[in-house]
């Protein structure tokens, strides 16, 4: 697995430089370039969880506060879809290392569903608490969701991931945008 994954990710790094070098508008050149830095991530990703599975150790931990601080200048050029974030600044030290890496998982599906599949061009996502609860909500405007089922793949995993954290998790999705409000207990 890890041949097939890091060759295939590190041809396709160097197939988006080949493609950025050839552009001749400015647009194209940065788009690539936000291409290119996701690729990037995703093959030190691939190599982390790999060397992690060679260690034995397949639990590989994301880091939910550096992604959020990263989203708006992983999307701002190119996709068309404003990110903004807010985080209560003391959070970090108040989840587990096991709540930080869902959390981080759970705010990369949202941001790849929207992407995929909102048309939205701003995304709110808040990370704050209330009492012994950390509160999650997520926002965008786009077209809203076909059903608020979740019954969706993406959706379906947030969920799961949602309750496995103990938590709560409330969807709406109207023509107007989804709002995606969750809610989990504190690290004890």
């Amino acid at each position: 697995m890890h041949d097939e994954v890091s060759s295939g990710l590190a041809a396709l790094k160097y197939y988006v430089a080949d493609l950025k070098e050839q552009a001749k508008s400015e647009e194209t050149r940065n788009t690539l370039a936000d291409v290119q830095a996701e690729v990037q991530s995703v093959y030190e990703q691939s190599r982390t969880f790999m060397h992690g599975l060679n260690a034995g150790n397949s639990q590989t931990e994301y880091d939910a506060f550096n992604l959020l601080q990263n989203l708006s200048i992983r999307f701002s050029s190119g996709s068309g879809l404003e990110i903004r974030t807010r985080v209560s600044s003391l959070l970090e030290h108040q989840i587990s290392p096991r709540q930080n890496s869902e959390l981080y998982m759970i705010i990369k599906e949202a941001v790849a569903n929207c992407l995929k599949h909102s048309g939205a061009s701003n995304m709110d996502i808040r990370i704050d608490e209330k009492g012994e609860f950390i509160i999650l909500d997520i926002k965008d405007n786009g077209h809203g969701l076909v059903s608020t089922s979740g019954k969706g793949l993406g959706m379906t995993t947030i969920r799961e991931r949602m309750e496995g954290l103990g938590g709560v998790l409330e969807i709406e999705s109207l023509n107007s945008g989804f709002h995606m409000y969750g809610t989990f207990p504190k690290a004890a």
